[in-house]
This record gives C-alpha cells, sequence and structure tokens, in this order.
C-alpha cells in the first residue's frame, strides 16, 4: 500500500493508517497484526528476515524431532515421548508462523496450527504428571483438559460467529490456564523435594510461554523481538542437547558392550559359577551334617526296639525307624545332588538307549526280589542332548520309586521319537500317587501312609529341565505314567 509521504520524510501524528481484514457475508475474519511502515524495499526486507529466521528455528524443530524419533527407534523405549512432543509442538508453531508470515492460501489453518502447537505442548508437559496422588487421579484428568484445550484452540480459528469465537476462546484459556497452574506445582513440587529438574525444565519454559500466549499475544513486526520465539528456542536447545546426550550414552553404552562383550560374559558366568557353589557347599553341609544325626537317632532307636515288650510302643518305634530311614535316604539325595551338580554340567550328545540300559540292568535283581516283571523297549541307537550323569540320575530315581513305593506287579520302560523330541516314558500298574498337590513339589509325598519328604521327584524335574525337557506325571487306565521329554541331537 502506498502511502504519501512529506518530503521532509516525516508523518504527521494526524495521520492515521487503517487495514481492514474482510470476509465474505460479513463473517468474522480475526486477523490482525502490527503495521510496518517504510520504504517497499525495507519493509520487503524486514519480512524476508522475519521468514528467514522463522524457518531456521523450524529446521532445528524438525531436526530436533527426528532425533527423538530415532533414540525411541533405537532404544525401543517410550520414555523420551514427551521430549518427542515437545519437538512436534515446536516445529508446528514455528513452521505454522512462517507461513504466516509470508503468502499462503490456507491462513485459517496455519492460524488454527499455531493455536494447536500451544496446547499440544501443555500436553507433553502434563505427561511428567504422577497418575495418582493417595486416591486422587492427576495424570489423566489433566491429559484429558490438556487435549480439550487443544481441540478448542485449533477450531477457534474457524469461528465465523464474534460471539462463538469469543466464548471458545475464553474456555480455551481457562482450561489451559488451569493446567498450567497444575503442571508448574507438581515440577516446582518435585524439585523442591530434591528430584533433578533436568527433562522437566521444558515444562517450566512451557508453561511461561503457554501463559505469554494467552494473555500477552501481541504481534512484533519483528519476529526477533517477541518472547515466545526465544522461548521455543530455548526448549529447543534444551531437548536438543538432552536428546543428543542420551544418544551419545547410549551409543558409547553399545560399544563398550560389542568391545567388552566376551569380558561381560565371562564376568557373568563367573558370578553364576559362584552362586552355585555356595549352594552347593549349603547342600553339602546339610546333607553331612543332618546325616549324622538322623544316622545317631537310627542306633538309639534300634537299640530302644530290642529292649520293648509292648507291641504299642515297638510300633510306634518301628514307624520312627521307617521315618528316619526316608530322612537319611533324602539327605542322601541331597548330598549327591550337591556333589554332582547337575545345573553345571554340560550338556553333550549321549545314546538314550545305552543310559536305560544301564540303569535297568543294575536295578533287575531289585524288581526280580519284589515279583516285578520289568520289560524295556529301545531303539538300538536314540542320540538326544542331554547331560548324562544327571539322565542317569532321573532314570534311576524314577525306576526306584515305582520299585520301592507303587507297589506295581508289572514296570516298564520305553522310548521312541515323537514330533522332534525324544519321549521316555516309565509305566508300572500300581497304586499310584494318591495326593491332590503337585507330585514334584518339594516335600509333598506321594503316599500319606509313608509320610515321605518327597524330595526326589523335585530333584528329578529340575535335572530335566536344565537340559530343556519336561518331566510329566499321569495316572491313565490305572497305570502310573511319568513322562520325560529331552531335545533330540
Amino acid at each position: 500500500m502506498d502511502i504519501p509521504i512529506p518530503a521532509d520524510g516525516k508523518i504527521s501524528k494526524e495521520c492515521k493508517v487503517t487495514i481492514h481484514y474482510e470476509a465474505d457475508n460479513e463473517n468474522y475474519v480475526g486477523f490482525w497484526g502490527s503495521v510496518l511502515i517504510g520504504e517497499d524495499s525495507a519493509v520487503r526486507g524486514a519480512v524476508a528476515q522475519n521468514r528467514s529466521v522463522i524457518l531456521c528455528g523450524a529446521i532445528i524443530g524438525v531436526a530436533t524431532l527426528l532425533l527423538f524419533l530415532l533414540i525411541c527407534i533405537l532404544k525401543r523405549s517410550f520414555s523420551f515421548i514427551p521430549q518427542l512432543l515437545f519437538a512436534t509442538g515446536i516445529f508446528c508453531a514455528l513452521f505454522s508462523t512462517y507461513m504466516l508470515f509470508g503468502f499462503t492460501t490456507v491462513p485459517y489453518l496455519c492460524s488454527a496450527i499455531r493455536r494447536f502447537s500451544v496446547g499440544f505442548l501443555l500436553f507433553a508437559s502434563a505427561l511428567y504428571l504422577p497418575k495418582k496422588v493417595g486416591k486422587i487421579p492427576v495424570l489423566y484428568p489433566t491429559s484429558a483438559v490438556a487435549v480439550a484445550a487443544t481441540v478448542l484452540a485449533f477450531v477457534t480459528p474457524f469461528c465465523t460467529s464474534i460471539l462463538a469465537y469469543y466464548l471458545l476462546c475464553y474456555v480455551y484459556m481457562a482450561l489451559a490456564f488451569a493446567c498450567v497452574v497444575v503442571v508448574l506445582g507438581f515440577t516446582l513440587l518435585d524439585v523442591y523435594k530434591g528430584k533433578p529438574l533436568g527433562l522437566r525444565l521444558n515444562t517450566v519454559i512451557t508453561g511461561v510461554s503457554v501463559v505469554m500466549a494467552l494473555f500477552a499475544d501481541k504481534p512484533v513486526p519483528f519476529i526477533m523481538l517477541s518472547p515466545a520465539f526465544w522461548l521455543y528456542l530455548v526448549e529447543l536447545g534444551i531437548t536438543f542437547a538432552l536428546g543428543l546426550r542420551e544418544f551419545i550414552t547410549a551409543e558409547i553404552h553399545n560399544r563398550y558392550l560389542t568391545t567388552n562383550l566376551e569380558k561381560e560374559v565371562m564376568r557373568q558366568t563367573q558370578n553364576l559359577q559362584n552362586i552355585l557353589a555356595e549352594r552347593d557347599n549349603i547342600l553339602l553341609y546339610v546333607s553331612h551334617d543332618m546325616k549324622r544325626t538322623v544316622v545317631g537317632m537310627n542306633e538309639s532307636l534300634t537299640d530302644l526296639r530290642q529292649n520293648l515288650s509292648k507291641p504299642e510302643l515297638i510300633s510306634k518305634v518301628d514307624y520312627l525307624l521307617q521315618r528316619n530311614s526316608e530322612l537319611k535316604k533324602d539327605f542322601a539325595d541331597l548330598g549327591k545332588y550337591g556333589k554332582q551338580n547337575y545345573v553345571a554340567e554340560q550338556s553333550e550328545t549321549v545314546n538314550l538307549s545305552e543310559i536305560v540300559q544301564k540303569v535297568t540292568g543294575d536295578l533287575r535283581p531289585d524288581c526280580e526280589a519284589n515279583g516285578i516283571i520289568l520289560t524295556v523297549t529301545l531303539p538300538e541307537t536314540l542320540k538326544v542332548y542331554a547331560k548324562k550323569l544327571a539322565l542317569e540320575s532321573v532314570i534311576q530315581n524314577l525306576v526306584l520309586n515305582a520299585i520301592e513305593h507303587s507297589y506295581c506287579s508289572h514296570l516298564s520302560v520305553t522310548a521312541a521319537k515323537r514330533k522332534g523330541i525324544c519321549r521316555l516314558d516309565i509305566v508300572d500298574d500300581g497304586q499310584g500317587i494318591t495326593t491332590d498337590k503337585d507330585v514334584f513339589a518339594p516335600f509333598v509325598s506321594g503316599n500319606p501312609s509313608e509320610n515321605n519328604s518327597g524330595l526326589g521327584l523335585f530333584l528329578a524335574k529340575n535335572a530335566i529341565e536344565t537340559m530343556h525337557g519336561e518331566l510329566t506325571y499321569a495316572r491313565k487306565d490305572n497305570r502310573t505314567i511319568f513322562s520325560a521329554t529331552l531335545p533330540l541331537a
């Protein structure tokens, strides 16, 4: 617009220039701003400078946004989502301002995005709030209010009625101001309690910038004079610096792990071996020292029985002798478990058929002495990936349990390949286990009348699981079935 200027270059006080923004049908426009007065080249230069400065800020904003997006993807973490939202909000604010400082065919949309970015930053700040204070929810209600304020801020530029425009503006301002009070209050409270300001510094800057946008959003002819612009740049700088620090820290940590991976694995392995060794020492101590006590009790009970004449007393002593014998066996199992250290034993390729033949061959005389018919059905060679000593102990434990406690007449041991694994079945036609509890739990007795402490099955299951197998129990067609699965070699 050309304005006549006197020869002396001065404009009188009476000279006023008014620019009216109008739209069709006398609808409310809502645009307002400052007027630059000067020569055409100077005005155009000032506008171009404004756009260049804002564009630089927008570029920094999108760079920060991409940086935090990359950090979130690399670390597979949502902990940096607030910072990602901060960068997104600032970019939207600066880019929409850049568009409004020049020629645009969508001014209402740019204005809506500019106001939307303020509410968006407020929502990002609300994510730092605690979920609850006592029984009072804080995070979700405040976030909901921030979202409502953001939606209203986006809608207001499209209002064609002056009354509706100002009504929505007042509601939006009230909701936004309430969120600012809550966010700043909890941030200051956290700092007062000694928590580091760190990433929460952005919430303070956001609170100040939102208050300025609500109550002091006066347009300025030069963007360099806008406090909100500098607040956005400071917030971007803080966000970018924190993001860069986290990225560098993660990269240093990853390089350390890559360089020292072997040492780290050896250190963790050594720690695990120390824990296992300590556990084995405890097991050996318990099994050795307490077994001596049990043996001494057995001798005393035997002497006592020889000097008794009453049948009821003899019966009680016999019960104590039986219980004592079972305890001695349990302590022997613990000692064996601690000595052989099945957990630390390395898995290898073994012939399951040979191990089963060896164990059943050793126990066949016990079967014959108890009138049990033992049948073994195995392929000539059946290679599995297992721990040899542990596997021998498990098979021996299961077969001995059937011989000593099941009161069976037939006992079979079979093994075969099934669906990519090896399955070993030990089946007897005895009375089965009469407890409703987990038979593999420690100190669970399979037969309440015997009061057995039940450590054998617990240790057997643990040993099978260290070979990446599974030990199960079933009672079907009056038969007791223990099944162990092992990976094929």
